[in-house]
C-alpha cells in the first residue's frame, strides 16, 4: 500500500493504484521580516565607511571575521546578527551595541545626537541641567 498526498491529506492507496493527479508542490511560508538595525546608518555615519573597509577593521581591530556578503544580508534583514558581531561593529564604529539597533545616527533631533555633538566641557554643563530639571518637583515655581 502507497499513499499520495490530495488536498492537503494524505490517501492511501491500493496496490498498483497510481494517482491520477500529481502531488501540490509544498512551497515554504515566506521568512518573517527580521527587525531592522541600524547598522548600516552607523556605518555610513561613520564617515562614509564602505563595507569591505568596516569588513576588514572588523577582523583587524576587533578579530571578528565576517564576509562583505554575510555583512550586506545582516544590514538587510536577511541574515541573522549575534551579540558576538553587534560587539565587534560597536567597537569598530565608536557607539554601543545597542547604538545599532536603537539609535538612528541621522536623527539630528535626539537628545543622544545633540549631547555627542556638544565639546566635552558643554557635554558636562548639559548634564548638570538635565539633572538639576529632574530634581525640580511640580508646583515648587522653579520648572517654569
Amino acid at each position: 500500500m502507497t499513499s499520495k498526498f490530495v488536498g492537503g491529506a494524505v490517501q492511501m492507496l491500493d496496490a498498483g493504484e497510481y494517482p491520477s493527479v500529481m502531488a501540490r508542490i509544498v512551497r515554504p511560508l515566506p521568512k518573517t521580516p527580521r527587525r531592522p538595525t541600524y547598522i548600516k546608518a552607523w556605518r555610513t555615519y561613520r564617515n562614509g565607511m564602505k563595507q569591505d573597509k568596516l569588513v576588514e577593521r572588523l577582523e583587524n581591530e576587533a578579530g571578528y571575521i565576517i564576509s562583505t556578503g554575510q555583512l550586506s544580508r545582516i544590514e538587510r534583514g536577511q541574515q541573522p546578527y549575534t551579540q558576538d558581531l553587534l560587539e565587534a561593529l560597536a567597537t569598530v564604529l565608536s557607539c554601543s551595541p545597542a547604538d545599532l539597533i536603537m539609535r538612528d545616527p541621522n536623527n539630528e533631533d535626539a537628545a543622544w545626537s545633540l549631547l555627542e555633538s556638544l565639546k566635552p566641557t558643554e557635554r558636562q554643563r548639559a548634564v548638570k541641567m538635565i539633572e538639576l530639571l529632574k530634581t525640580d518637583e511640580p508646583g515648587t515655581g522653579t520648572d517654569g
